[in-house]
This record gives C-alpha cells, sequence and structure tokens, in this order.
C-alpha cells in the first residue's frame, strides 16, 4: 500500500489549518457560553458536560474542534514522518502523537480530571518536543532565520508561562504554536513544498 498520497505540502497546509479550525470551535464555543472567560477559567471547561452550569453548545464546539483540529495535526505529523529525514522526522512522529492526545482532550472532557489532564499535559510535551527537534533540524539545514524565529517563539513561550492564569497559560501557546507553524509554512514555500 501506497503511503505517500498527499505531498509534504498537504500535510503541512493541514497542520497548519488545524489551528484555525481549533481556534473557531474555541470562538463558537465561546459564543454559546458568554461567561466563559480566559482570565477566569481553563479552555478545558468550554468542553465539561456536567459543570452545573449553563455553558450551552460549549462542549460540542470544544469537543468537535478538538477532533478535528487533532486529526490535522496527526495527518501534518505522519508527512514529516513519511518526508523527513533525520530530527524532522522523528519530530513528525511527536506531532502525530500530539493530534492523537488533542483528539484526546476533546474526547475525555475536562469532568475526568485525571484522564483529561493527563491527555493535555501529554499534548503540550509532544508538541514542545515536536517544535524542539523540527527547530534544531532547521537550524542544522542551514535555514538562516526560521530557527531562530522558532527560537524566540519557543522562549517567549516558557518565560510568560508561570505569569498567566486560568485559560491564557493555555491560550498563548497555542498562539505561540500557530505563529511559529506559520514560520514554517514560510520555510516550506520557500523550499517549494508549498
Amino acid at each position: 500500500m501506497e503511503l505517500r498520497r498527499f505531498s509534504l505540502g498537504t500535510h503541512i497546509i493541514a497542520g497548519t489549518i488545524a489551528f484555525v479550525v481549533f481556534f473557531i470551535a474555541i470562538g463558537l464555543a465561546w459564543a454559546a457560553w458568554p461567561d466563559w472567560s480566559p482570565l477566569e477559567r481553563t479552555l478545558s471547561q468550554l468542553g465539561e458536560w456536567n459543570v452545573g452550569r449553563d455553558n450551552g453548545n460549549a462542549p460540542y464546539f470544544f469537543t468537535g474542534g478538538c477532533i478535528l483540529a487533532g486529526l490535522l495535526i496527526a495527518f501534518g505529523g505522519i508527512g514529516k514522518y513519511l518526508y523527513e529525514e533525520k530530527l524532522n522526522k522523528i519530530s513528525g512522529i511527536f506531532f502525530t502523537l500530539a493530534g492523537i492526545s488533542l483528539m484526546c482532550v476533546g474526547i475525555i472532557s475536562g469532568d475526568f480530571n485525571t484522564a483529561h489532564d493527563t491527555a493535555a499535559i501529554v499534548l503540550f510535551a509532544n508538541m514542545g518536543l515536536g517544535t524542539l527537534l523540527t527547530t534544531i533540524a532547521d537550524w542544522k539545514d542551514g535555514h538562516k532565520y526560521v530557527p531562530i524565529a522558532g527560537a524566540i517563539i519557543l522562549v517567549a513561550l516558557l518565560a510568560q508561562w508561570p505569569f498567566l492564569h486560568e485559560g491564557l497559560s493555555e491560550c498563548m501557546p497555542i498562539a505561540g504554536l500557530f505563529a511559529w507553524m506559520m514560520v514554517q509554512v514560510y520555510k516550506y514555500h520557500k523550499i517549494g513544498e508549498i
């Protein structure tokens, strides 16, 4: 069976679209539960079913967004594994696991604290490792500005995390990863993959 049915560019674009899908899902969930705020609550609370409050259809949007975005991230990771070499290939494994973990974050709602929290920690760990390996690989491959931008984004995300509260501590890394992904799209466009 031929595993390389799609180009690397298709896989990378899918991984990028995942962030857009996730942001839209969070926006819809927030609209469904106007009392939610990232200053007071975590993102995961948008997906809780048994919260004893009127959160409308927020769990449907959150869960659906996590599942669809997770599938797209996993698809992007599979592409990196199939087409890349060395550290970039290994990073594809971490991105694939991150996509699966994001699906688990949506499926296992925050009502199940330990399992949900474990899935979220595994998600952020895999995204972080995949990002770090790709940034190192970009540096080794001689890309001049791409790894510098990646390193700045990673350092900024790690430096701000202890100072944020509740949902912001989740939103900022996701926004930073999206910015990093845009740098990656630029890199792949520059080398002719997109």
